[in-house]
């Protein structure tokens, strides 16, 4: 939703590719796949590998993800004026990611992000992850605020059913990758946006129902 980390991810796989004696894998696809994980992207990078072998070389992935890491990720576009938006106005942010906080801490404080969010909330901070609910309340309770009062924005449907069982409004982003069955229509959104700038004109609107008087929302 926030960073586009396919290109580094992709790269780690090729790099164990060679490393296994296997050309690097150019197919776009295996991209889409970045939301299911490491075993995910192994999979779909390596489908002639059996099963168990591919598990194995989950680990050996990830140092190599780690050993160069933030080397092409970037904030999606329109996403860095967002954010200086939001923070202008005051209004409190927080992440939920699945991704482990050694490899997330980096990537944050690379782009200069960390110092931006009221909450963190990784992968391995809690001993659950999305769709779990409780992560994203963890979250609002680091931000001091109530989920009924939180804004929850996901790129997969993991993260609607996560926000929308913590309590708060969801939206799912249509940017990122996904899969060929993959449709951000059918998550249960309250609402769904195709780019930053529908993105940043929905959140005014809720700013502007923030400041009008309790009775009158």
């Amino acid at each position: 939703t926030l960073l586009d980390t396919a290109p580094d991810l992709v790269n780690a796989l090729n790099l164990l590719r060679l490393r296994h004696g296997m050309k690097a894998n150019n197919d776009p696809a295996v991209g889409t796949h970045i939301s299911r994980g490491a075993a995910g992207i192994i999979k779909a990078g390596m489908p002639l590998v059996p099963e168990q072998q591919r598990m194995g070389y989950i680990d050996e992935f990830l140092e190599l993800y780690a050993e160069n890491i933030c080397l092409k990720t970037r904030l999606y576009p329109g996403l860095a004026s967002l954010l200086d938006h939001l923070q202008g106005k005051a209004i409190k942010l927080g992440l939920v990611t699945n991704k482990s906080q050694a490899l997330s801490e980096p990537i944050l404080r690379k782009l200069d992000l960390y110092d931006r969010f009221d909450a963190c909330v990784y992968g391995d901070t809690l001993p659950v992850r999305k769709p779990d609910p409780a992560p994203v309340r963890l979250a609002c309770e680091q931000a001091e605020t109530m989920p009924e009062d939180a804004v929850f924005i996901g790129d997969d449907e993991r993260d609607i059913v996560a926000g929308r069982d913590a309590g708060a409004q969801t939206v799912a982003a249509g940017w990122g990758y996904f899969l060929s069955h993959d449709d951000p229509l059918t998550w249960g959104a309250d609402a769904v946006v195709d780019t930053s700038p529908q993105l940043a004109s929905l959140l005014s609107g809720c700013e502007s129902r923030r400041d009008q008087p309790e009775e009158t929302r």
